[in-house]
């Protein structure tokens, strides 16, 4: 699994790619039966102004997730809010792309 979808890209603000490990916040977070429980994950960016961090699946029918980190132990499957996208373009023209727009 690399690290970053298209390393000759620049994410625009407010997106960036980190190299920080969030993975573990995030299963410390997770309730059981949540989407993501028992998925193997990989950080690889963060929105600069809110704490939503877009990790790649690894072995799903979904290869990306955007999940805003709670900093909590949850308990309902809704939290932490998890947002699923098939592809790089889906979730660079889906997501990252709009953000830039309502955060410039």
């Amino acid at each position: 699994m690399s690290i970053r979808p298209n390393h000759q890209i620049e994410l625009p603000d407010p997106w960036h790619w980190i190299e920080i490990d969030f993975e573990t916040e995030l299963y410390r977070e997770l309730p059981k039966g949540h989407i993501l429980e028992g998925k193997s994950l990989k950080t690889i960016a963060r929105r600069q102004d809110m704490d939503d961090f877009l990790f790649r699946i690894a072995n799903t029918d979904f290869e990306y997730a955007i999940v805003h980190l709670t900093w909590s132990k949850e308990t309902d499957t809704r939290w932490p809010r998890t947002e699923l996208y098939k592809t790089w373009d889906d979730v660079y023209e889906s997501r990252i792309l709009p953000d830039s727009v309502d955060f410039n």
